[in-house]
């Protein structure tokens, strides 16, 4: 039991690290265009404010958090994720012709 939870709580601290790694990349002022950054209400705290600091670094940005929501929100609470990816790209100028 101890082995597994050792092994648990390491790969956990290996994915927040990474992801942390990654904002840090990406949160030098290199991303210009339009982006949408999505936090569920009920998503670790650690991401969550790693995903701050990105926004507050990327003038082009909108931060959303989707209530009744955890790290999978778009599963949680897809209708509202859906809602606020049709607006966001329909503010950005994106037709539907330019996906198919």
């Amino acid at each position: 039991m101890y082995i597994k939870l050792n092994m648990v709580i390491s790969t956990m601290k290996y994915m927040v690290h990474k992801v942390h790694l990654l904002l840090f990349l990406l949160m030098d002022g290199a991303v210009k265009h339009p982006l949408l950054i999505i936090n569920g209400e009920k998503e670790f705290s650690p991401i969550k404010r790693l995903a701050r600091k990105w926004h507050q670094r990327s003038p082009a940005s909108k931060y959303l958090v989707i209530p009744n929501a955890g790290h999978v929100c778009n599963q949680d609470n897809p209708d509202q994720v859906n809602e606020e990816l049709e607006t966001f790209i329909k503010n950005v100028g994106f037709t539907s012709e330019q996906f198919e």
